[in-house]
């Protein structure tokens, strides 16, 4: 953050981003989850991640409404999330080490669930209800 010169808002709003990567990688290790350890049938777990990716994504979508609205000022829309990624990344390039680093990270983490053998031992259910209270 001193290094790069990074404020307040682009701190804030990677920390966001860091919640929509792990969602994804929450996604992935519920459905490896559900399929490896057979705990429900296939069509459930198609169903709950479908769930997961609906509820999480309206929850990160409003927290994130949330971020832009309290911290960017007037100059962005609280309602473009995109666009205000894009904005804050093209005044502040370096942010995307940042989120490189958030990418690569969760990406060890799923290949260490995988390769540990937790993918088979866990509930895709107690996983859907995982990335919730990092936020809150």
């Amino acid at each position: 953050m001193l290094f790069w010169g990074w404020d307040a808002f682009a701190l804030i709003f990677l920390y966001w981003l860091e919640n929509i990567v792990i969602g994804g990688r929450t996604l992935i290790s519920m459905a490896l989850s559900g399929l490896a350890g057979r705990s429900i049938a296939p069509i459930g777990v198609l169903f709950f991640c479908a769930f997961f990716t609906l509820h999480y994504g309206l929850f990160c979508y409003g927290h994130g409404s949330f971020v832009v609205g309290m911290f960017a000022g007037d100059a962005l829309s609280m309602f473009d999330l995109a666009g205000a990624a894009q904005a804050l990344f093209a005044e502040q390039p370096n942010l995307g080490w940042g989120l490189a680093s958030i990418v690569l990270w969760q990406t060890v983490l799923l290949i260490l669930f995988i390769v540990r053998g937790e993918a088979v031992k866990t509930d895709p259910l107690l996983l859907m209800g995982a990335p919730y209270p990092r936020i809150i």
